[in-house]
């Protein structure tokens, strides 16, 4: 089907991606991302708009299409081409780039969930910043009402609170995007975390407060137990 054939060409783009990491393949995906991403969009629309059963080939090659999406823009992030998404005629639609993934932070394969708050993170560094070169105007805005569902809602959903590999993976991941958005933005993040974060999920304040005051300062591996804590005495809303 169409959504199979798309999702091959996306997966062909990023292995191209990986394997040259230089101003070609930049240069290549440059002049193809616009018209990607419309492409892809219509298919994401198309299906939301549709109600596919869920066992359907159809679903499965949707499935198939909004993973390979993912991995591509994780491999753009990752091989600092995030300059393509950031240039004057894709800004526009960050948003949009940003929205998809998100779903890949809910997805039910660990692999794509991990990927989903490793790109954020990424994105993070490389938009939201100011004085970096890619930097983006209101980026940061534009995320930060997102924080309470990637932050509390999601791991509580998904069950990162389990002590197994796969939500340690993910549960490490969610720690580093929020190391990245305190590097990013200081204060203003704690002050949101503490005004919005965690009283959106009923965390208790001496909770909250422990973990933001040792979030600076340890690492990711000593910090989950900490967030655990927090996960488990919040609700998901």
């Amino acid at each position: 089907g169409i959504n199979a054939e798309y999702g091959e060409f996306v997966k062909l783009i990023s292995q191209l991606v990986c394997k040259f990491k230089n101003e070609q393949a930049m240069g290549l995906v440059q002049s193809i991302l616009t018209v990607m991403l419309n492409v892809v969009f219509g298919h994401f629309s198309d299906m939301n708009t549709k109600g596919v059963s869920p066992n359907s080939e159809e679903m499965r090659e949707y499935t198939e299409l909004k993973r390979s999406y993912f991995a591509f823009i994780h491999s753009l992030v990752l091989n600092n081409m995030s300059a393509v998404l950031s240039a004057p005629e894709n800004q526009g639609r960050i948003q949009e780039v940003v929205s998809h993934v998100l779903f890949a932070c809910e997805d039910k394969e660990t692999v794509t969930q991990k990927m989903g708050y490793l790109i954020l993170t990424r994105m993070v560094l490389d938009f939201g910043r100011f004085g970096s070169p890619t930097h983006i105007p209101g980026f940061m805005e534009f995320l930060f009402p997102h924080l309470p569902s990637l932050l509390l809602r999601i791991p509580i959903s998904t069950n990162l609170i389990a002590n197994d590999a796969n939500a340690n993976l993910v549960l490490g991941e969610v720690i580093g995007f929020q190391k990245e958005l305190l590097k990013t933005s200081g204060d203003v993040f704690v002050k949101y975390m503490g005004e919005v974060v965690f009283p959106s999920a009923k965390c208790p304040q001496e909770l909250a407060v422990t973990f933001l005051n040792h979030l600076p300062n340890l690492d990711k591996k000593d910090l989950k137990p900490l967030f655990r804590q927090v996960l488990q005495h919040s609700q998901a809303t």
